[in-house]
């Protein structure tokens, strides 16, 4: 948490010391010291952020509900066979007069779902338990 206070502290004062009001040019890039403060400081608030998000999300959100508890299983499943239901998705969007963006949307809505269905049904086939997990 110091990281991302010192992060926000910081930018204030180095456009404030640096003359950023002069010319902003020298942190855009090249060979200026200013760009190399930029340059630094970009980094260490990225990793002051991924940080932080990883600490929030393992200490609020690390929960499992019955949805998560029922999907966990067949996630081996869907990953190996998610190609085929896309495609049986999708073929009848093909010659849909719609954005691609929509068919996507679709698709995505549609293909997701009936991955898991699929994977739970043939994860009931005897014996594909031992194989898929």
């Amino acid at each position: 948490m110091i990281g991302e206070l010192l992060t926000v502290v910081a930018l204030p004062v180095m456009i404030a010391l640096s003359g950023a009001a002069e010319n902003i040019e020298v942190f855009l890039g090249g060979f200026y010291w200013q760009a190399f403060i930029v340059a630094v400081w970009e980094s260490i608030a990225a990793l002051s952020i991924i940080i932080s998000l990883l600490y929030i999300f393992q200490k609020r959100y690390n929960k499992q509900g019955s949805l998560l508890k029922w999907m966990s299983p067949n996630f081996y499943t869907v990953y190996i066979m998610h190609q085929l239901v896309i495609v049986a998705v999708m073929i009848p969007f093909l010659r849909a007069a719609m954005p691609t963006a929509l068919k996507f949307i679709f698709v995505a809505l549609i293909s997701v779902p009936a991955c898991f269905v699929v994977s739970d049904l043939i994860r009931r086939i005897p014996y594909t338990k031992r194989v898929l997990g």
